[in-house]
């Protein structure tokens, strides 16, 4: 085990993120050893990516359509639906 000078994700802690073996798609895992938690720095699928949940309910919210905005960021019209669904119980 390595442990490498990437922040994590979750709790944005350096020096405690060590490998964690490879996701399905061949993309390098990570695991934060202060809170537990694994993530990787990049993803196959756009909608995973950071970041992107806080992009869709904005266009939706200036009044871009849904397929319009699925559209744009290159996600499927139904992630846009859940992400839309799920805003709104936070």
């Amino acid at each position: 085990m390595t442990t490498t000078e990437i922040p994590c994700r979750f709790c944005s802690k350096n020096g405690g993120v060590i490998r964690h073996g490879y996701s399905p798609n061949g993309f390098q895992r990570f695991r934060c050893l202060d809170c537990q938690r694994t993530f990787q720095l990049d993803y196959c699928y756009e909608a995973c990516k950071p970041g992107m949940k806080k992009r869709i309910v904005g266009m939706v919210a200036a009044n871009y359509g849904i397929r319009k905005t699925g559209c744009y960021l290159k996600v499927a019209c139904n992630t846009v639906l859940k992400n839309i669904k799920t805003s709104g119980k936070q």
